[in-house]
């Protein structure tokens, strides 16, 4: 395909074609997410069934770092993926509540400490063509 052939959206002239839902059905739902199964048409016109998991809370995480530069990782034992796992605290903040008031109590329960002052470094969007959740 030539240049000149290329959709306008390929070029960056106009926004591709969006996703289009026909339907939506509850799959699963517990206090932490729902899973939602969609029957959608692809940008490409195609018709395609989608699962998205939408958590109930934002994703929280703090990295505390001490006036001689160490930091302070907590150690858990994770399901998902069977192992032990070196970490930041983290937890979650429910959707309607400052994510920093969920950082400040995960930083409190799995590592037992308050920060003297805070400062935002990353805002993610995790898994993004599989779920909703935000970090």
């Amino acid at each position: 395909m030539s240049n000149s052939d290329e959709p306008k959206w390929a070029a960056g002239l106009v926004k591709p074609p969006a996703w289009r839902g026909e339907t939506e059905e509850t799959v699963f739902e517990n206090p932490w997410m729902r899973l939602s199964r969609h029957r959608v048409i692809a940008p490409t016109g195609n018709p395609a069934d989608y699962t998205v998991m939408r958590p109930k809370s934002v994703a929280t995480g703090v990295l505390p770092i001490h006036d001689d530069g160490t930091v302070v990782l907590v150690g858990q034992q994770r399901f998902a993926l069977a192992n032990y796992s070196w970490e930041m605290p983290e937890g979650g903040a429910p959707l309607d509540e400052d994510p920093f008031d969920g950082v400040r109590r995960e930083l409190a329960e799995e590592a037992g400490l308050a920060a003297a002052s805070w400062a935002p470094a990353l805002t993610m969007e995790l898994s993004n063509s599989i779920t909703t959740e935000l970090a």
